[in-house]
């Protein structure tokens, strides 16, 4: 749990309390602290960091097969991209310099490299730099070129994914809202009553537990599932790391 995470429990904790106190509503201790730190997580639109990371390693990529071209090392390139590094993936260039600059070897430091960015279209470019000892400046960079060019149509094809999800993600906040909105009066109405009672009170605990498994079911299945990556370290195998 992030810090913001832990202060929408703690405030929603407090307001529970306090409603089970005056009110003698104990299924506001679980449900009202749901509802303020779950709400907000299931609602929220999914982030695009992933989409604009692939789309900075575009850019990179497409310098890195400029400078290979240009007749320089692979190492001296993947050291020198770092001054002209997208701000999106400069974190884990800047550690794979670090690697580089401490001695390690490229392929141990371009497989590291691959792990921080963990997609599995970073694992194509890693595997072409791993290999780019063996290749020519010309190949080399032609190569960069292709997957630079394939690295623009995924994220094409990832921000079109994701726009076409912005549909049922509102509904799903639709019916967030209107069943709130509906719900809320109807305890306090005189056909709610049950609901008041202590039986009632874990009726209703449950139909609230069974409302937000529901949100997160739909938000499960409007998320598409990532694609596995598929480069191994040599002697390892299940897995990149």
């Amino acid at each position: 749990l992030g810090r913001a995470d832990l202060i929408r429990l703690a405030a929603g904790a407090a307001g529970g309390l306090l409603v089970t106190v005056f009110t003698g509503w104990f299924a506001a201790l679980p449900i009202i602290p749901l509802l303020v730190w779950g709400l907000p997580k299931l609602l929220a639109a999914p982030a695009t960091t992933r989409i604009d990371q692939l789309e900075a390693l575009e850019e990179w990529t497409r310098r890195l097969a400029s400078l290979i071209q240009t007749g320089q090392h692979l190492t001296e390139t993947l050291i020198a991209s770092l001054r002209s590094c997208p701000p999106q993936i400069h974190a884990p260039v800047e550690l794979l310099v670090a690697r580089l600059q401490a001695g390690q070897r490229p392929d141990r430091a371009l497989y590291s490299f691959a792990d921080d960015i963990d997609d599995e279209t970073s694992d194509l470019i890693a595997a072409a730099l791993i290999r780019g000892s063996t290749e020519t400046g010309e190949s080399l960079g032609r190569i960069l070129n292709d997957l630079a060019d394939m690295v623009s149509h995924e994220v094409y094809m990832r921000r079109q994914v994701h726009t076409a999800q912005q549909q049922p993600r509102s509904e799903i906040r639709l019916i967030a809202i209107i069943a709130i909105a509906l719900m809320a009066p109807l305890l306090l109405l005189p056909y709610g009553a049950f609901y008041r009672s202590p039986l009632g009170q874990l009726v209703l605990i449950a139909l609230t537990g069974l409302f937000a498994a529901m949100l997160w079911w739909m938000r499960v299945i409007a998320t598409p599932t990532p694609i596995p990556r598929f480069l191994t370290r040599p002697g390892k195998v299940g897995g990149t790391r």
